[in-house]
């Protein structure tokens, strides 16, 4: 046994020091980017659509901004976020188009960034295997793969927090003085560049890490606090001339609204259910990884490993999980700036097991595995007898999908069981076998518009051909709709106005309603009111005067 273990501890070294390589490290960042670009490209952009309400919302602002060119204060009333919220879209939109695709791809482009800098802390705080082994368990994450394909600032938002994190870290590591007060001047900018983009979310960063950051800058003196204070008022800058270009213009109500806001989100009511409502989130969102670092925790009854680092790899996503359990909202892209940290700590403690025999871990995987296997199988019958039954779905990638799972995890399962292997490296494969299908699969179904495409009706209904035209020239009036349908069509359509009432409604030529008992009845009752277009439960009306 002692030379199994001196072996696999000699196979791990080789392997570090083979990552360690910059040419190695290089052509697998290539390789991974190529990979993401490549997934991202390959969608079928007749399937997709923006989601109301957030993108249908991010885009409208950004496309306000750049109508109005005015990037500071586009708004005609006080606004409850800072306008950076908008800038990344808005920038997709004047240089690079306005179609879906498009308006997703700065969020593609951050992602790829937050993963080198999980990388770089992970390699930082541990070793370039725990980096490289974060950005693939985060890389493979549904909620990021979500979010690396969303229209939102919540990606860069992350990525100028990871560039705090690993400012802040990078300011321990270094021992010229110039190099430490450049890491403390990064780090305040990147704070304040993340308070542009989500005004008050900035602060859940920087208050999970308070009492090392405290520390810290306590312990390399006044010029790394004056370095970090100067480059934060600095890059405050757009902030503060737009709150006072919209304090200017609407007054004292520009700015408590964007308090309000922030403490309607946070503070306006707390309750126990965020306390289990959080965690199943994140056991979701970031399965299968979750799991894997649950099921270590629970058989080596240790769930925190002392390193130099304790506070960056396990206090730090602590603090941020409990303010999130506390805030009265609990909405999934808050989450996101928890998943990169939850990466990290979950390779760091695999990395730290490495070499360590287990067979309760052992039994525990195999559990695991068998169950989440004859589920696989019990969802698959069930749809091939048709008693899960889809619309408007390619069975031919569900098909795929179910296949892929079953076989990886089958596989896995297979390979637990024939293993000789008395250590938990082991671990590093069963993870490949398991996250790599899921990264495919969740792909698969965004590419497809089976994940991500929730108004596929609407989106078909403003595409038809024969109304294209009407919809594009004319003044379209908005009676009787949804707010999400409104969010979108004042995107999609460049004339488009909600009516509140008949007497508006008869100022128009065309309306749309998405109410379908009010469009039937009025048009049987109206004679001068005609059906031009319908498809599902979107009428397009026109009215006739003659």
């Amino acid at each position: 046994m002692r030379r199994n273990l001196v072996d696999h501890n000699n196979y791990r070294n080789l392997l570090l020091c083979f990552i360690s390589r910059p040419a190695v490290q290089v052509t697998l960042i290539s390789i991974s980017i190529g990979i993401i670009l490549i997934s991202f490209l390959s969608i079928d952009s007749s399937t997709q659509n923006l989601i109301a309400h957030d993108e249908g919302l991010y885009a409208r602002r950004a496309k306000l901004i750049i109508e109005n060119n005015n990037w500071f204060n586009p708004f005609n009333e006080p606004h409850h976020k800072t306008v950076g919220s908008y800038w990344v879209t808005a920038f997709a939109y004047k240089f690079i188009g306005i179609n879906e695709v498009s308006l997703r791809f700065p969020s593609l482009i951050f992602s790829i960034l937050s993963l080198g800098m999980v990388f770089l802390i992970g390699k930082e705080v541990s070793s370039s295997l725990v980096g490289g082994l974060s950005s693939f368990l985060l890389l493979c994450m549904p909620l990021w793969i979500q979010y690396s394909r969303y229209v939102s600032p919540d990606m860069p938002f992350v990525f100028f927090s990871l560039l705090f994190l690993f400012s802040v870290i990078k300011t321990q590591i270094v021992v010229n003085q110039s190099e430490n007060i450049f890491f403390w001047s990064i780090a305040g900018l990147s704070i304040s560049i993340g308070f542009f983009l989500r005004s008050y979310m900035a602060l859940l960063p920087l208050l999970s890490i308070l009492p090392y950051f405290i520390v810290c800058i306590y312990k390399d003196g006044y010029k790394a606090f004056l370095s970090f204070i100067i480059s934060f008022l600095i890059g405050l800058t757009p902030s503060i001339y737009s709150l006072f270009l919209s304090y200017e213009k609407f007054g004292i109500a520009s700015l408590s609204i964007l308090f309000d806001f922030a403490k309607n989100k946070s503070l306006s009511g707390t309750s126990l259910k965020g306390f289990y409502i959080v965690p199943l989130k994140i056991l979701f969102f970031t399965y299968p990884a979750s799991i894997v670092y649950f099921l270590i925790s629970l058989s080596q009854r240790k769930f925190i490993i002392k390193s130099k680092f304790t506070y960056v790899l396990y206090y730090y996503p602590l603090f941020m999980l409990l303010i999130l359990c506390f805030m009265s909202h609990n909405y999934s892209h808050y989450l996101l700036l928890l998943l990169p940290s939850f990466a990290i700590t979950i390779s760091h403690t695999l990395c730290s097991y490495y070499k360590s025999s287990n067979p309760l871990l052992k039994r525990y995987i195999v559990i695991y595995l068998t169950t989440i296997s004859l589920f696989i199988l019990m969802i698959s019958s069930l749809f091939l007898v048709n008693a899960i039954n889809f619309d408007n779905i390619n069975k031919n990638v569900i098909y795929l999908i179910i296949i892929s799972l079953f076989l990886s995890h089958f596989f896995s399962l297979l390979y637990m069981r024939i293993t000789s292997r008395e250590n938990s490296s082991y671990l590093f494969l069963i993870l490949s076998f398991i996250m790599l299908p899921n990264y495919i699969c969740i792909n698969l179904l965004y590419n497809n518009g089976m994940m991500g495409n929730p108004n596929k009706d609407l989106k078909r209904f403003i595409s038809n051909q024969a109304i294209r035209s009407f919809l594009i020239s004319e003044d379209i009036g908005l009676y009787k709709i949804s707010s999400k349908s409104e969010t979108l069509l004042n995107y999609y359509l460049p004339n488009v106005k909600r009516v509140n009432s008949i007497e508006e409604l008869n100022l128009k030529n065309y309306f749309i309603t998405t109410n379908i008992t009010f469009a039937e009845s009025f048009l049987e009752a109206n004679p001068k009111f005609y059906l031009i277009y319908k498809y599902k439960n979107n009428y397009f009306i026109g009215i006739n005067y003659n």
